[in-house]
């Protein structure tokens, strides 16, 4: 009878410290939100603005090099949703479509839509085939500077997270056997919510809100987020900051990229 006492206040204990964790990182949030631009709306710093461009198709191509060459401005053996056009020195980005088959088959074809953008971040032109698009052999693949283990909470990073707002907890995914966890193909996040990001670029700060995940319940992983978020810069050789892109690829769901531009 008296383990039953104690452990019940253990639990009462640990639920009551919970809720008011959670109390208090919703308060923070709140407090965010009037700095925070949700990520789909134009966020703006003093010098910089960052916009969503719509595209055709769900999922980027990913790209890949030939050669390693240790010259950023040459090809490299590297994989990467975005290249650069060292002649026509523009940014490109491709997309797949899931088509109506055009020989009458029942299975879909695959549309891949190419996107360039010049310097300023504009677009200059957008070509669609079935299946395959010609790449230059003058273009190289970018650089994706969010590390496939990030430091979120590092603020030496150029992208960090300043905070993870909580709005879901998903018991399932303390379950090892449930799909999306040990054996899934994508994460399971025991915490579902928002993070708050500063993007520093050229002595400015883009600061934005966009979907992130916990998977660890007691939050003792200090640095580990899921966010789907990609982030690519020119070659630092080139000596500019803008145009810049971040890219957002959930497992399932829509495909986003938003384009960093300097106010003119």
């Amino acid at each position: 009878m008296k383990l039953l006492k104690v452990v019940l206040i253990i639990f009462v204990t640990f639920v009551m410290v919970s809720a008011v964790l959670i109390l208090i990182n919703r308060l923070r949030s709140k407090g965010l939100n009037k700095q925070y631009t949700t990520l789909g709306t134009k966020v703006e710093s003093k010098h910089f603005t960052m916009e969503e461009f719509k595209v055709a198709g769900r999922t980027f191509v990913l790209q890949s090099e030939d050669n390693l060459h240790p010259d950023p401005l040459q090809e490299s053996d590297a994989l990467s949703y975005l290249r650069y056009d060292k002649v026509n020195r523009q940014i490109i980005l491709q997309t797949e479509e899931y088509v109506s088959s055009t020989s009458g088959q029942p299975v879909n074809d695959t549309r891949i839509h190419q996107y360039c953008f010049d310097m300023d971040g504009k677009l200059v032109s957008h070509d669609s085939a079935i299946y395959h698009m010609a790449q230059s052999r003058k273009s190289i693949v970018l650089k994706d500077y969010i590390a496939p283990f990030q430091k979120w909470k590092d603020d030496k990073q150029e992208i960090y997270l300043r905070h993870f707002g909580i709005e879901s907890f998903s018991g399932e995914c303390l379950n090892p056997f449930s799909i999306g966890g040990i054996n899934g193909s994508s994460p399971c996040y025991v915490w579902d919510g928002s993070g708050y990001f500063n993007l520093k670029i050229a002595g400015d700060t883009l600061r934005f809100k966009s979907p992130a995940g916990k998977a660890d319940v007691f939050f003792t992983e200090k640095h580990d987020y899921g966010t789907d978020l990609s982030y690519y810069e020119l070659p630092k050789v080139l000596g500019l900051q803008t145009p810049a892109f971040i890219l957002y690829r959930p497992n399932y769901g829509q495909h986003r990229i938003f384009i960093i531009k300097r106010k003119s």
